[in-house]
């Protein structure tokens, strides 16, 4: 599962929609017939799409809907046919809400849902909006209007190993800041002692922005983002956030320079990393290989055990293309596949390890449902998604993931002698020049 930050390679597909890509508007690179929805083959993976399409085809013959794997450079051709009037796919997924929403909209790619779910007769509709807890459905929504479809959210937690750390007495979650650097110095230790030096105490998840250094300063500050709607990069908050990273890799708590991307999952699904700051999922994926007795998904601890703002989430989405044919009856099916009354879609979704869009199933599975009482912690995760502060509606996260990616390694490498003021003010810049870059080759995206 991904959160869909933009890398240097997303940013140049997102730039090659103005900048030579729509070239592609007239190469026929498809037949159509049915509704044609797109999804990511990662969110296939543990995501009933298929099934639910088998089985809605069964009840409504005259849909068809097809569900196909995202090919390649999707967003270059679906761009090219919506603007040659030639739109083959009807629905796209997966949108990561505050990584792509506000990008998607401003570039004319996704068209609101709000309408189609008014006119829709499929059973559910209308609990489908009303059941969607608020902070969901306000992140998937712009400018007042409904966008994404959400099949599943994730938010950032604290995952460890309960077997490492009840070999040094701890049998409860850190609260704060200091709880976890003093709890992963133990099981520091003692991996010393029992001389697994190919073992670490702590890692950070750096797949993205969001699962390291953004969710750090939301678990310090009540206000992480500015009045721009950048990250508060020249607070005092992000200062502390940067040194308890650095402090926690030159203390030998995690890998190396806090360690080199996915090779953490490696690390921390065969048992060598007691805990780690990631996706919720990513927890539910060590369970599976280790034990659900010996993991757990827990909040992230804050600076001063407070909850500040939350933890950082987003939806896994399903959206509506700009023009789609067939757009009714893809809005139908989505309903009727991952709306909340579709009870084999929402067991799924939570046994994948991401948390429900829908109080109904919290109460009705999770905490309802004894099969899914391993899964309790997710209502626990409800409760900071309900007092989450947003990521303002803008393109900017991706954007200042791509800048913090290029200096991170020179700041936490050990012999660094660079200050935080340093590295943020070399963020900052960067963060200025690819914004400057991507408004050049598409200027929809301009506020």
């Amino acid at each position: 599962m991904s959160s869909s930050t933009l890398s240097r390679r997303d940013f140049l597909r997102l730039a090659g929609l103005a900048a030579g890509g729509l070239i592609l508007a007239a190469c026929d690179i498809g037949g159509s017939g049915g509704v044609r929805i797109m999804v990511d083959s990662w969110a296939l993976a543990y995501a009933p799409f298929k099934t639910m399409a088998e089985q809605y085809n069964k009840l409504h013959p005259e849909a068809q809907i097809k569900i196909e794997a995202s090919p390649g450079g999707w967003m270059t051709k679906v761009t090219g046919q919506i603007r040659s009037k030639k739109l083959q796919w009807s629905a796209a997924g997966v949108m990561s809400t505050f990584n792509d929403l506000a990008a998607w909209v401003r570039i004319g790619l996704i068209q609101p849902v709000d309408a189609y779910f008014a006119a829709s007769t499929e059973p559910g509709a209308a609990d489908f909006l009303s059941d969607m807890l608020p902070p969901v459905k306000e992140d998937n929504s712009y400018d007042g209007k409904l966008y994404g479809i959400p099949f599943s959210i994730e938010n950032i937690t604290y995952q460890w190993n309960t077997d490492w750390f009840s070999k040094v007495g701890v049998t409860q979650p850190p609260k704060t800041w200091q709880e976890l650097y003093d709890s992963s110095k133990a099981v520091k230790e003692y991996l010393a002692v029992e001389k697994k030096s190919n073992h670490y105490a702590f890692g950070f998840d750096l797949g993205g922005l969001s699962r390291n250094l953004g969710a750090l300063l939301c678990s310090i500050t009540d206000k992480p983002y500015t009045e721009e709607g950048l990250l508060d990069w020249e607070s005092d908050a992000m200062r502390e956030s940067l040194r308890l990273m650095r402090k926690m890799s030159r203390d030998g708590l995690t890998p190396p320079n806090c360690g080199e991307g996915v090779e953490m999952y490696d690390l921390w699904t065969r048992g060598r990393l007691a805990g780690l700051y990631s996706c919720s999922s990513r927890g539910v994926w060590a369970q599976k290989t280790l034990g659900f007795d010996k993991v757990t998904t827990s909040l992230m601890p804050t600076a001063d055990g407070q909850p500040h703002a939350g933890a950082i989430f987003w939806g896994n989405s399903v959206t509506l293309l700009s023009t789609a044919p067939g757009a009714q009856a893809a809005i139908d099916f989505l309903i009727y596949a991952a709306g909340p009354q579709n009870k084999e879609w929402q067991k799924a979704i939570i046994q994948a390890g991401t948390s429900p869009a829908f109080g109904s199933t919290y109460t009705d599975l999770i905490e309802g449902d004894a099969a899914f009482a391993p899964y309790r912690w997710m209502s626990d995760l409800r409760g900071e998604v309900m007092r989450s502060v947003p990521a303002p509606k803008n393109y900017y996260y991706q954007v200042q993931n791509e800048a913090w990616g290029q200096h991170r390694a020179s700041y936490l490498k050990d012999d660094s002698t660079m200050s935080e003021d340093e590295l943020i003010q070399n963020v900052l810049k960067t963060t200025r020049e690819i914004m400057a870059k991507v408004l050049e080759t598409v200027p929809t995206l301009a506020p």
